[in-house]
């Protein structure tokens, strides 16, 4: 079931810091934030290792996704498979590097209104103009509620600007 080594187990539990709701990985951690550790002669993600040593085997065409959106956690009950699409869905509602702050909401400047825009699987399926950031973030929210089957932040923000 399981190709990872005994002592890449017993090692596992050393490199975790279990203290709080997200399990920690404290062995190296790359820039991106992501753990990583050598098995079977392979760099590989903790986090994936981690949901490997809990379920069992995934297809390696899937990708782990942090429910939590914690790049370091390895806790198995925030992990679950994914395709890239899906884990795309999860990503962050907000945007601080934006002009509106709100993923999916930009500024449109032929209609001088904010435009919210939800892409799914490489293509826009929701476009729209408002006057408002808040209704923007409304109408993006609603579509991505629509759309999407991943997006966990967007199902726990208020419905209400």
């Amino acid at each position: 079931m399981n190709n990872i080594p005994t002592a890449v187990h017993r090692r596992f539990d050393i490199d975790v810091d279990k203290a709080g709701d997200c399990w920690v990985w404290l062995g190296y951690v790359e820039s991106t934030g992501y753990g990583r550790l050598v098995v079977n002669g392979k760099n590989r993600y903790a986090h994936r290792i981690a949901y490997q040593l809990h379920f069992g085997e995934v297809d390696e065409r899937a990708e782990i996704d942090h429910v939590c959106r914690n790049r370091a956690c390895v806790n198995p009950d925030h992990l679950r498979p994914t395709s890239r699409s899906q884990n795309q869905q999860n990503l962050s509602p907000l945007t601080p590097n934006t002009a509106s702050g709100v993923r999916g909401v930009t500024w449109h400047k032929r209609s001088n209104r904010w435009r919210s825009r939800v892409k799914l699987n490489g293509r826009f399926v929701h476009e729209s103009y408002h006057l408002t950031i808040a209704e923007a973030r409304q109408a993006v929210v609603t579509a991505r509620l629509r759309y999407m089957t991943h997006n966990d932040s967007d199902r726990a923000l208020p419905t209400q600007p």
